[in-house]
């Protein structure tokens, strides 16, 4: 049960449901182990990759940059965050420049026209399918280099999934993509004092604003 690379897993199988209809037609075709998890992985490897590829996100962020204005006022909205000014990043619960703080969709924009089969959201630009993250971060959860687990009692905490990443600075990390942009690679006034690096994300739980109810969709 995972946003982002396994964020359509409870739509298809619990992995300790063995008795769950997927799992039984899956295993009919006696392609596979008879173990949950392992079927879950065969039909990732084998379907959902090809569909819902995390290939090409940097092209595909572009295309939807038109799009990135209007979601990103929605989640500030949801989240009572401000119109100018830092905004808050549900990665590190910092307060960071607007500028720096991207309205990331959980279930990817390119994705939309395989949105109703995966998920139970109607529109792609649902506040529910959004995190306000810091760039780098977002930059890595786009290409599954790190998710979100949901666990017991809906407890979403980050998982890395990139170890080349672990000993990575995530304001390091945002200096480099600024620079790729033609921003130059200067930090903030606010990356500073940031020093976590990505391997600091692990394990740790998706922050909110003080105050708010909103919360994203599983």
């Amino acid at each position: 049960m995972f946003i982002s690379l396994f964020g359509y897993l409870p739509n298809i199988v619990s992995l300790s449901d063995c008795t769950h209809p997927i799992c039984n037609i899956l295993a009919s075709t006696g392609r596979f182990p008879d173990d949950p998890t392992s079927m879950i992985l065969w039909y990732i490897n084998s379907n959902l990759n090809a569909r819902l590829s995390f290939e090409d996100a940097t092209v595909a962020s572009r295309s939807r940059a038109h799009t990135q204005a209007k979601f990103k006022r929605l989640l500030k909205h949801e989240y009572h965050q401000p119109e100018i000014g830092n905004l808050f990043d549900m990665a590190t619960g910092t307060s960071l420049p607007h500028c720096s703080v991207v309205a990331s969709h959980i279930f990817q924009h390119k994705w939309q026209k395989e949105l109703s089969e995966f998920t139970s959201i109607t529109d792609i630009d649902d506040p529910c399918n959004g995190l306000l993250l810091y760039k780098p971060v977002e930059w890595a959860f786009d290409r599954a280099k790190i998710c979100v687990e949901v666990k017991s009692g809906n407890r979403m905490t980050f998982r890395l999934l990139d170890e080349d990443l672990r000993k990575t600075l995530l304001a390091d990390k945002a200096c480099r993509l600024r620079d790729e942009r033609g921003g130059g690679n200067n930090r903030t006034k606010e990356e500073e004092n940031l020093l976590m690096t990505f391997g600091d994300l692990d394990e740790q739980p998706l922050k909110f604003p003080e105050g708010t109810v909103m919360r994203p969709s599983k």
